[in-house]
């Protein structure tokens, strides 16, 4: 009952809900009336009138005028032309020097880059003059020959260098066998004092016997010490054991005396108490007698201090009688270290003397008499001014060539330029003169050749303007005509009243597509019952939700009594027979559930299927579709989509209305029906041509339609693709040629 009431108050909503949306679009309903009655009073010159000939009309009169001043600019703008060419006479004999000129110029980069080198060259002989010089001055020397005789190959380098670093070498080793000298004799005097101080700490031998003696006995009175100290711990274990026992009987009884009064059971409970008053009172009694068993340990004649202390001592001295034995290998290590270092220095005598016979016979040689460390940086520094002497000496001869080239350009210029005999000009300045007189002539030339340039192409714009004013005057004229007026005033009013008249009907469209988004139920109940009517069922409605509201409660109410009968009856003994009957049926519906959930998952899989259709497979298919239906419909609908509000197919036409595929025609919906058909095939192919099969699918077509459709067909047969047309009608198979019909026998 409670079901069926809850089931009764959903439907109540639902028809709140629905007359709730029925008065709501009400007021549309009215409003789509009053509209289509407006639409009916205009004339139907109105509906004829072009979507945007107003637009168009100024369109073409924007360009007009334009192109007719552009015109008249134009034919100014050729007179000019013309007087401007007649002033322009260009020097014939200048141009016919062009090439030579331009020779010229070409070489005086040339000249001009022999005088930046020159000047380079000239710089560079100054500084290798300067710095031959200083080096010189810096080796005492003044001839340039004797340092160009000079052997400066890379073996007497080589044999220099290496002279100079066995010089080298051997006065660092002396310097290096003076230090490690030095160092190994302060390291032996330093070691023999630390075995002498090594020697002093050591003890006596009586002194180290008195000391063990003392130690030994010592000892003995303590192992004597530790065997009583053991005793008392094990002592103090017991005890402590003893008071965790009693602790926990303690606890123990305290727990249960505080549970037999929380039961309220008193006899267990004072006996239990005073048990534990009698446990308490015996364990007293027995502690006392454990601590009397203690003896004490027997005194020696030192303390553990003085004990601690000779036993530090005899420590110290082993300590120390080890550190001298170190301290007397180190000393034999140093001994024989100072050995080896004065028999480094007679080694060091030995191979000195024909280092610096070798290096005496260079500076001989080289004219060198300061400290032989230096004879390499001063053989670097004569390399280096033989180097610059002989750079010199190149620099002088590449500056004479260059002065030649520089000689041999001037000469060509003045002979090119007769000026140079009279003024003083520079030969840039020549040059520049030149130039400037060809570029003056090319100039002009250039000036005239682009004003005939002009004067063609500004007549070939004239005769095109020309010819683009009548195209617009001839399409103004058109346009009045479709819109059959005779002059611009009339096509503006004619224009103002089809703009209204649009407004109107897209207020109307507006409307229609708010009603679309209702319910049909909700728009049928609109319809046929007026404002007050559908109040007066919404408060009917309204009163038996209240009324089923109302009866729900007590419905539950009775389910709340009949759970407490029901909780009665798993009190008793009868509920396991109802048990096992539950849990029979929790299988059977935990089975019932697993179809539900293959089920659902079979509904999901579908549905996201659908809904890949919708958005990915069924815009590319009407797309294609859209490609035919354009020749079908011979260019009036340009547009196929698909409506998700309402799942429907809608077209648009040429002037950008929609429409449903209800509101077509039937020959129009059927030429859509036929395109969806072609693109559904076409789609599905998979690259592969199957054949089409067509039966008497375009009866109700008229010649025109029947003939667009052939010519798709026509296309569609292109590739090798077969095409099966069944008909029975005459006029369908005259649209044929005879080599492609075949009459079929019944």
């Amino acid at each position: 009952r409670l079901e069926a009431a809850e089931t009764e108050l959903k439907e109540a909503a639902g028809h709140i809900r629905m007359i709730e949306g029925a008065i709501e679009l009400k007021p549309l309903l009215n409003e789509k009336a009053t509209l289509e009655q407006a639409i009916a009073q205009y004339p139907e010159q109105a509906r004829q009138f072009p979507a945007d000939g107003l637009h168009q009309l100024e369109k073409y009169e924007s360009h007009l005028h334009p192109k007719s001043a552009q015109l008249e600019a134009l034919r100014v703008k050729m007179a000019e032309l013309d007087k401007q060419m007649q002033k322009l006479n260009p020097d014939r004999d200048i141009l016919a020097r062009e090439t030579l000129i331009q020779e010229l110029s070409a070489g005086f980069h040339m000249y001009q880059s022999y005088g930046e080198q020159l000047v380079a060259i000239q710089a560079q002989l100054r500084q290798s003059s300067a710095q031959a010089a200083a080096g010189l001055e810096q080796l005492n020397k003044t001839d340039e020959n004797e340092l160009l005789k000079m052997n400066t190959s890379y073996d007497y380098e080589w044999k220099l260098q290496q002279a100079v670093q066995q010089y080298v070498q051997a006065r660092d080793r002396k310097r290096q066998l003076d230090e490690t000298f030095e160092i190994a004799r302060q390291e032996l005097e330093d070691t023999e004092k630390a075995v002498r101080a090594a020697s002093s700490a050591i003890l006596e031998n009586s002194q180290r016997k008195d000391k063990e003696a003392a130690l030994k006995a010592y000892d003995e009175a303590q192992g004597q010490h530790q065997e009583q100290t053991k005793l008392r711990e094990q002592l103090k274990f017991f005890e402590r054991q003893q008071a965790k026992q009693k602790k926990a009987v303690m606890s123990a009884g305290m727990l249960f005396i505080v549970l037999f009064l929380l039961l309220q059971q008193w006899i267990p409970a004072i006996c239990i108490g005073a048990a534990l008053i009698v446990y308490w009172v015996a364990a007293g009694k027995k502690a006392p007698s454990s601590r009397n068993r203690e003896a004490r340990l027997p005194m020696t004649d030192i303390s553990p201090a003085e004990a601690e202390a000779l036993r530090e001592a005899l420590w110290e001295d082993d300590r120390n009688k080890q550190h001298l034995i170190t301290q007397r290998a180190v000393l034999q290590q140093k001994e024989a270290a100072y050995e080896r270092v004065i028999q480094q220095f007679e080694q060091w005598e030995t191979d000195m003397a024909p280092s610096f016979a070798q290096v005496e016979h260079f500076m001989k040689e080289l004219g060198f008499k300061e400290d032989p460390s230096f004879l390499l940086d001063a053989y670097s520094l004569m390399k280096d001014v033989k180097k610059e002497v002989n750079k010199k000496h190149e620099l002088t001869i590449e500056a004479g060539r260059l002065r030649k080239h520089r000689r041999a350009f001037e000469e060509r210029v003045s002979m090119l330029h007769p000026v140079n005999q009279s003024q003083d000009i520079s030969i840039s300045d020549a040059l520049h003169t030149l130039r400037k007189s060809v570029e003056r002539e090319k100039e002009i030339e250039k000036q005239k050749k682009e004003i005939e340039t002009d004067i063609h192409y500004t007549k070939e714009q004239m005769l095109e303007l020309e010819q683009e004013i009548q195209y617009f005057h001839a399409q103004i004229e058109q346009l009045y005509a479709v819109a059959a007026v005779k002059d611009r005033n009339e096509f503006c009013a004619m224009a103002d009243i089809s703009r209204e008249l649009k407004d109107t009907e897209n207020k109307r469209y507006h409307v229609n597509a708010q009603l679309q988004g209702g319910h049909p139920e909700e728009l049928e109940l609109a319809g046929a019952n007026t404002l007050s009517e559908l109040k007066n069922r919404q408060f009917i409605e309204n009163e038996r939700k209240e009324r089923l509201t109302e009866e729900i409660e007590q419905l539950r109410s009775q389910i709340a009594l009949l759970l407490v009968k029901q909780e009665q009856l798993e009190a008793s003994g009868l509920v396991s027979d109802l048990k096992l009957q539950t849990e029979m049926q929790k299988e059977r519906v935990k089975e019932t559930a697993k179809k539900w959930a293959s089920i659902q998952m079979i509904k999901q899989v579908i549905r996201n299927k659908l809904e890949r259709h919708k958005k990915v497979e069924l815009p590319r298919l009407l797309e294609t579709a859209g490609e035919f239906f354009r020749p079908l419909t011979d260019g009036s609908y340009q547009t196929i989509y698909f409506s998700e509000t309402d799942d429907s197919i809608m077209v648009m036409n040429g002037d950008g209305t929609v429409y449903h595929a209800e509101e077509l025609s039937q020959g129009t919906c059927e030429q859509l029906y036929t395109a969806i058909r072609f693109a559904l095939a076409v789609t599905r192919q998979d690259g592969a041509r199957l054949p089409f099969q067509l039966d008497d699918s375009f009866v109700h077509f008229d010649q025109a339609r029947l003939k667009r459709v052939l010519d798709v067909l026509y296309d569609l047969s292109e590739g090798g693709r077969q095409i099966l047309y069944f008909t029975c009608h005459d006029h369908v198979k005259d649209a044929f040629q005879n080599s492609q019909i075949i009459h079929l026998v019944s």
